[in-house]
């Protein structure tokens, strides 16, 4: 059929992306069990979690270059988990900005929009929980653009440094 994981990268990231896209381009369909249950182990240690972050991003969009035309193709990556890491490096990018008044407003827009696009996730969390208090996730999730940005720019480093040293 497709195969299994691909164990070739270690550690492994987005296994169970990467297989997907691979039984659908075999011509199979995918379907969504309700009753299926999967544990995830996050680390507790926001330092452990924020590498993890970085790991993921790393791996994304390695997992992109490789299936392209499965590009932010699946329900757990839309638009804004592209987004958020990208408008966190923008927003690194344009740090300069703020030492002049009249570019001022770029940097300050990169903020305001970056902040924005925790409001989605934050709202289904306090929403599915219950929990006024899981407000709080914006904020973690805000620092978590900038881990992710950072996994993915290294990411997209690595996959074109890969890509310009294939024999032509």
């Amino acid at each position: 059929m497709v195969g299994g994981f691909d164990a070739s990268r270690e550690p492994l990231a987005a296994e169970d992306a990467e297989i997907g896209f691979r039984i659908r381009r075999a011509g199979y369909q995918l379907r969504f069990e309700r009753h299926a249950r999967v544990g995830h182990f996050h680390p507790t240690d926001l330092v452990r979690y924020l590498e993890t972050q970085k790991h993921h991003g790393y791996w994304r969009i390695r997992l992109d270059v490789r299936h392209p035309a499965r590009l932010g193709g699946d329900i757990y990556h839309g638009l804004i988990d592209y987004a958020q890491p990208a408008l966190a490096v923008l927003l690194l990018a344009t740090i300069p900005f703020l030492f002049a008044a009249s570019a001022r407003w770029f940097a300050i827009g990169i903020l305001l929009a970056l902040a924005a696009a925790q409001a989605p996730m934050t709202w289904r969390v306090v929403r599915r929980t219950q929990r006024p208090r899981y407000v709080s996730f914006a904020t973690m999730s805000f620092v978590r653009a900038f881990w992710r940005g950072a996994g993915m720019t290294s990411g997209l480093i690595s996959a074109v440094w890969a890509r310009t040293a294939e024999p032509v």
